[in-house]
């Protein structure tokens, strides 16, 4: 959707004593209504200003051409939106010009109508701000969301060659996790988890059963859109929705609008799926983007930025799921040594993700020779994928950061105190997670307030959900976003 705001400007003999709404330059006002905010909200394309022919001073404003109600006609636009100033002699006029009337908003009177428009566009908006001369300079770009990718994307060829290699690779790894002998009831899977991995990943555990790599890798080659991903991004059940939702723009825009208030990088590349397990999305600027990157990328972001003033640092994960956090890491530019600590099953499409995006990585999955995960192991390599128990092996403060998103209020409270007794062992500088405050409709939670304490951290901030999927206004569930930073004294 494209427009043109109206009537900017007003020539004033003297200075109003109420001047709210307005910026003052050299004793003209103006008008800033919220007009290119709310655009810049719902995607729609400011193509340029207008105003009477007799207020127009400069050719420009804000890097888009100033028109007279003459020129209006040489421009392609869906709607004019009058300003605040002279709304309804600017009517008049347009009108006298041949305007449609149909073409023309007010937005102080008809601000609802204007909003709900904008609402129908189909376009994400980045509006940025600078200073030129003590005066700011606001700057939107709009990028079509062009369709919904729902056709296959096969694993991209330059991958072909390793991923017979890897699937057998990953297998072995599951089958060594799952012989282990857990004794100790807090390391076995919460009655969450293992209900819904038996009921929803069926075919899995029959391949598995019969010892299939052949089907195994088919199934990998597809987690985005089939079992393998249950619980990570919805599975086949989640694809099917995606694709079918009637609101997919409004609910995408929601997301990117979250992630371009919260992070500095724009770059579109660093939340592209990368073809690998047939993934889906929206066509963004020529790339295949789900909604679920942008959350990744802006954890990415910040727990770099928390990390900045060191190198090699070591990030330690609890329930990876299938690789996105860990991936935009990378492709962020993270030198330091991942690792993750999950469910076998889990296990095995994180492996397999990571190990066919990054084959220069030195990776480390579980075999039983591993006893624990010591220093040398983590110097040594760039990646470390191991089983949930493997966790307690870590030595003490080996990790700068311990993350957990969105699991650790799913699990048995005994699960819950043994991975923040560890978090609390293990994490040398900060611990962040994002939790259930309140919610968890269809299933049983416990809300991070009846969490353990983190033994020697204070709280540096909790905050609600910035994601429109877990925040406040979510009827399913309330999370949270909470950071720690260690307090105590090392010992000499």
């Amino acid at each position: 959707m494209k427009i043109i705001i109206f009537s900017i400007t007003e020539i004033n003999d003297k200075k109003p004593k109420n001047d709210n709404g307005c910026h003052v330059k050299n004793e003209r006002y103006i008008y800033n209504h919220g007009i290119e905010f709310n655009a810049s909200r719902y995607g729609v394309e400011v193509v340029a200003y207008a105003d009477f022919y007799e207020n127009i001073k400069n050719s420009s404003y804000q890097n888009l051409p100033v028109l007279s109600i003459e020129e209006i006609k040489k421009y392609s636009f869906d709607y004019i939106i009058l300003n605040k100033t002279n709304a309804e002699t600017a009517r008049a006029h347009l009108l006298s010009h041949g305007i449609n009337e149909d073409k023309i908003l007010s937005f102080e009177s008809q601000r609802n109508e204007c909003l709900t428009l904008f609402q129908q566009g189909t376009s994400v908006c980045i509006r940025t701000h600078s200073i030129n001369e003590q005066e700011q300079q606001s700057v939107s770009n709009c990028f079509p969301i062009k369709a919904l990718v729902s056709e296959n994307i096969p694993n991209a060829k330059k991958f072909s060659y390793r991923c017979e290699e890897i699937v057998e690779a990953v297998f072995n790894a599951y089958k060594e996790a799952k012989q282990f002998d857990i004794n100790q009831a807090a390391l076995h899977v919460g009655e969450n988890w293992y209900e819904f991995l038996k009921r929803t990943r069926p075919v899995f555990y029959e391949v598995i059963k019969e010892h299939d790599l052949v089907k195994l890798g088919l199934l990998l080659e597809n987690f985005y859109r089939n079992e393998m991903s249950t619980g990570i991004l919805g599975g086949e059940e989640g694809f099917k929705i995606f694709i079918n939702a009637n609101n997919y723009i409004a609910n995408f825009r929601n997301i990117f609008n979250t992630w371009k208030n919260s992070v500095n990088d724009y770059d579109f590349k660093k939340v592209a799926c990368p073809e690998v397990g047939n993934p889906y999305g929206v066509l963004l600027d020529g790339y295949i983007v789900h909604p679920n990157n942008f959350l990744n990328h802006y954890r990415a972001s910040f727990t770099q930025n928390l990390l900045s003033d060191t190198n090699k640092n070591t990030i330690v994960e609890i329930g990876g799921g299938y690789g996105g956090y860990a991936y935009s890491l990378f492709i962020n530019g993270f030198d330091g040594t991942y690792v993750n600590f999950d469910l076998p099953e889990n296990l095995m499409v994180s492996s397999y993700f990571l190990k066919l995006l990054f084959p220069d990585k030195r990776i480390l999955c579980y075999n039983q020779q591993i006893e624990s995960i010591d220093n040398t192991l983590l110097s040594n390599y760039d990646i470390i994928l191991m089983p949930h128990y493997m966790v307690e092996t870590m030595p003490n403060k080996s990790s700068d950061l311990c993350i957990n998103t969105i699991s650790f209020s799913e699990m048995d409270y005994e699960n819950i105190q043994y991975y923040v007794a560890n978090f609390s062992r293990i994490a040398k500088k900060y611990i962040y997670h994002e939790n259930m405050l309140d919610g968890g409709a269809g299933y049983k939670f416990f809300s991070e307030s009846t969490f353990p304490e983190f033994c020697g951290f204070k709280k540096i901030f909790s905050i609600p959900s910035r994601w429109s999927w877990f925040n406040l206004n979510s009827s399913m569930h309330h999370h949270g976003e909470f950071l720690f930073e260690r307090i105590e004294q090392e010992k000499n």
